[in-house]
């Protein structure tokens, strides 16, 4: 009786998977993320609140914050195993940072992106290599 060719699993992790998959789209929302932090660190600039200086060290901050939002999805997408944890813990971290008494929409929205992000950069995790 002929047998069944066995056909090898697909690997995980690969084009396609859910595990690309989760991590294009924590990509996607680094980059949003970053994107957000960098027109109002150009809005804080060209309209300043209250102070110039005040406003010019905030946009400085919320500057450097795009920058790191940038160099995460860029850790994302090389598959770096540190990168995926350092982005997740900074997601992590921006969530419980962005939640006060008065939020508004965008804090809101900031909250929401940061929280979906972080789960899924949780699902994309690369493995540890085998030694």
């Amino acid at each position: 009786m002929p047998s069944k060719p066995v056909t090898p699993a697909a690997p995980t992790g690969g084009p396609g998977s859910t595990r690309a998959r989760l991590r294009l789209g924590a990509v996607v929302l680094l980059g949003l993320l970053g994107l957000l932090y960098l027109g109002l660190a150009v809005l804080l600039y060209l309209a300043p609140q209250g102070t110039a200086v005040g406003s010019g060290l905030v946009g400085l901050v919320l500057a450097a914050a795009a920058l790191t939002y940038g160099l995460l999805a860029r850790g994302v997408v090389k598959q770096s195993r540190a990168g995926h944890v350092t982005a997740a813990m900074v997601c992590a971290i921006a969530a419980v940072l962005s939640i006060s008494a008065a939020m508004a929409w965008t804090d809101w929205a900031t909250l929401g992106v940061n929280v979906a992000a972080f789960a899924m950069l949780l699902g994309c995790v690369p493995r540890k290599a085998s030694a």
